[in-house]
């Protein structure tokens, strides 16, 4: 079981290319590059460090605040499995300024980190559905599941960002992938991913791989123990009618 908590700067694992910086991606008001990890190729997972400022973090969390609902599951029905509480912004949250520029930069690291564009095909990644932010209470979970419905594969693609950690639980679970490296002191090389939540990570992972699901994709929220954790969750689906 390998697990994801800290970053170790001083790693240097050149099969993996473990820490990359992106300079195309730095942040307004002079805020750090986030630098990207390849965790997985089964499936395709990575995480960026310092993806969102503190501020745009603070800012996600308030425009959603009053419209969070009990969240479904994809067929639209309520589940004990997935207790958390939710909201798409749609209308004019949709054309916040906070919303677009957090939009585009999910588009450049997608298209621009040579990680990802050594690994995937040069199909442009457009976002198929509005972001949306999910809030999870102490004791709250969503259980282990697949991002899209059975027999659709529009989600291809799912981004992922921490907007507030929890103190305690709260990790994301890949109960199947394949960590490529160790991840920490604890843990080496085995079957199954778990992420801690740090504020202002993100990951990205692909749920299809050859025109299937990918089997390996299959994640949990696991529950939060002690605080709040909240996340914003942006889906994406290839363009057909263009390449990158």
């Amino acid at each position: 079981q390998a697990t994801l908590e800290e970053p170790d700067p001083e790693d240097d694992d050149v099969n993996v290319r473990m820490f990359e910086r992106l300079s195309m991606l730095k942040h307004a008001q002079g805020h750090c590059a986030p630098y990207v990890r390849l965790i997985s190729e089964c499936p395709l997972l990575f995480v960026f460090e310092n993806f969102v400022t503190d501020e745009e973090a603070e800012h996600l969390m308030a425009i959603a605040k009053s419209d969070l609902r009990r969240s479904r599951v994809t067929d639209g029905k309520l589940s004990e499995g997935r207790t958390s509480s939710g909201t798409f912004l749609t209308g004019t949250r949709a054309n916040d300024a906070v919303v677009m520029r957090i939009g585009d930069r999910i588009q450049r690291a997608l298209r621009d980190t040579p990680q990802i564009r050594q690994r995937q095909s040069r199909q442009k990644l457009v976002a198929v559905e509005p972001m949306q932010v999910v809030s999870y209470e102490k004791g709250e979970c969503y259980t282990a599941h697949f991002d899209n419905r059975a027999n659709c594969l529009r989600r291809a693609v799912t981004f992922m960002c921490y907007l507030h950690e929890p103190s305690r639980g709260g990790s994301t679970h890949f109960p199947k992938a394949k960590a490529m490296t160790k991840i920490d002191e604890r843990s080496s090389t085995s079957v199954g991913v778990r992420i801690h939540p740090k504020r202002n990570r993100a990951i990205a992972f692909w749920n299809v791989n050859g025109g299937v699901e990918d089997g390996a994709s299959l994640h949990e929220a696991e529950t939060v123990i002690e605080g709040n954790k909240q996340i914003f969750t942006q889906w994406l689906c290839v363009d057909e009618t263009s390449s990158t």
